[in-house]
């Protein structure tokens, strides 16, 4: 099945950022997809923030908890994200474009956020190591609730050479297919 050349598979895409290094495979992989397709872009990286437990705290106390939480986050995230840009093909987009520092848990603000900029697609990269017990990961969340398609780039990224598409001819795979 091909394509005309014309027509953009992506209109936008979602990249959720744990940590650049780690999703340093996503970011590029959601990067090259945006400028193949002209594509809209956004990195999204979540910071949970403490709920509101302290009894004498007000609503100004929290408000300043959370915003010194994003603070931090932006830092921590952006300041990476600026030296993998820079070494990338092209003009460097500017990280305040790209870079979203949302509140709260990681699968339900790349969630929320897929769905309030119609992402057509969502990259996530490689899940943390975790413990024997693992009762669910931000890409199984994202996979189970997702309204489009989401990519996994598990290492760093490379070109696509082929694409398998398991088809049952339902709507659902022709669709996939298409």
């Amino acid at each position: 099945l091909t394509t005309p050349a014309t027509s953009a598979m992506f209109q936008s895409i979602l990249v959720g950022v744990a940590s650049v290094e780690q999703s340093k495979g996503a970011i590029v992989t959601g990067l090259t997809l945006a400028r193949s397709d002209a594509a809209a872009i956004q990195l999204v990286h979540a910071a949970p923030v403490p709920p509101m437990l302290w009894p004498k705290s007000g609503p100004e106390q929290l408000a300043a908890v959370n915003a010194a939480t994003l603070t931090a986050a932006w830092r921590r995230v952006s300041d990476p994200l600026r030296e993998l840009l820079a070494g990338q093909a092209g003009p460097a987009p500017s990280v305040e474009d790209l870079l979203h520092v949302l509140p709260g848990s990681p699968p339900k603000v790349i969630l929320d956020r897929a769905e309030e900029i119609h992402a057509d697609l969502v990259v996530l990269g490689p899940h943390e190591k975790r413990k024997l017990f693992d009762f669910g990961s931000t890409a199984r969340a994202v996979l189970a609730k997702a309204p489009c398609a989401v990519l996994v780039q598990p290492g760093e990224h490379r070109p696509f050479r082929r694409i398998l598409v398991p088809v049952d001819l339902s709507e659902d795979s022709l669709q996939a297919l298409d």
